[in-house]
Formats: C-alpha cells, structure tokens, sequence
C-alpha cells in the first residue's frame, strides 16, 4: 500500500499541471482543465468561440488576432473584429489549423461546447482556456461585470 502511495505521488509530481510554470498558473475553477499555465501578458490570442469569446474578449481590449469569423450572424461584431485587424479563421465548427499555426497564438480560447477533442488539438498549440458556459451574460450587459470566467486571464 506504501508503495501504491508513493508511486501516485510520484506521477502527481511529475505531472504537466505540476511542472514549472513560467508564466501565471491560473486555478480557477471557471475554466475546463485547470491548471492553465497562461502568459504573464498574452499577446497574441485565438477566439475559438466568434460570438461570446469574441465579444467579450474584444469588450476588454485583449489582444485577439484570429477568430472564425465565417457565417456570423452579428455582423457588428464581425466589423468590429475586422476593424481590429482579427483574421478570419474559416467556420467556427471547422477553424483553419494552419492560420492558427501561422498565427503564432501564445493563448487560445476555446469553450466547453467545442468539446474535448477540440481542446485537446487547441491546447497542443498553446496554452487553451476554455471557460465554462454557464456563465452567460444577458444581454446588453456589460462583458467586465459579468464574464467571471475572463477575470483570471486579465490578472
């Protein structure tokens, strides 16, 4: 039993969510998979999600530079991520992998309903939050006052 004890430490130790983390480790529990060890400032970040991480993350000035922005339906937002210089990643069920490569993101957001398969592939490419949708804000409210899920990126 000793053993069996010391042996799941062991892999808890050497585990990727214990290494070192040389940027901010967040552990919220409003993001899928935590911890995330996210950049100390992102630069460079991918919306997976063109509707509700867009817009919030564009609300709070971060940096976005691709998102699939093929088919929306709000085309306020579209023109908003285009006048931000947000390249046009394809549709959002099928984002091209090779802007997002090309695009160098140092963080993706992604989302719960994308499913895991999706963030596995986004998170081999960079660091991946995928906040979890039951935090929806009404509309018409504020991104800042009702996005809990974004608050630990912004720290």
């Amino acid at each position: 039993m000793h053993t069996i004890v010391l042996f799941m430490i062991g892999i808890m130790l050497f585990s990727p969510a214990f290494a070192q983390c040389d940027g901010r480790l967040i552990e919220e529990a409003a993001i899928l998979h935590p911890p995330l060890c996210a950049p100390k400032e992102s630069k460079r970040i991918i919306a997976l999600v063109p509707t509700f991480t867009l817009g919030i993350a564009l609300e709070l000035g971060l940096p976005v530079v691709g998102a699939p922005l093929f088919g929306m339906s709000d085309e306020d937002l579209r023109s908003k991520a285009e006048a931000a210089g947000v390249v046009n990643l394809g549709s959002f069920m099928e984002p091209s992998i090779e802007k997002i490569v090309a695009l160098q993101p140092d963080l993706i957001i992604d989302s719960d309903f994308l499913g895991e398969e999706a963030y596995q592939m986004a998170s081999r490419l960079a660091p991946t939050a995928a906040p979890e949708r039951y935090f929806h804000r009404p509309r018409g409210t504020p991104a800042a006052g009702s996005a809990p899920q974004f608050r630990p990126l912004l720290r």
